[in-house]
């Protein structure tokens, strides 16, 4: 959870299981329906928020509860 001008927000995150994250990830722009369908509906609901670190997209945040 994080809080962000007074309001409280929980996000999901991202668990890899593989051993070349970069290789991988620039992968998932070869997938047509990621990059023609998914990404023009989910990219207006990704923020960078404030004090994430410079350069990156996301912010680490304190992880609250696991659920196994």
């Amino acid at each position: 959870m994080v809080e962000l001008s007074g309001k409280k927000y929980l996000f999901s995150y991202l668990e890899y299981a593989g051993d070349d994250l970069e290789k991988d990830f620039a992968g998932i722009g070869d997938d047509a329906t990621t990059r023609d369908k998914w990404w023009p509906i989910t990219d207006s609901c990704q923020k960078r928020l404030d004090g994430a670190p410079k350069g990156e997209q996301w912010k680490p945040i304190e992880m609250l509860m696991s659920i196994p």
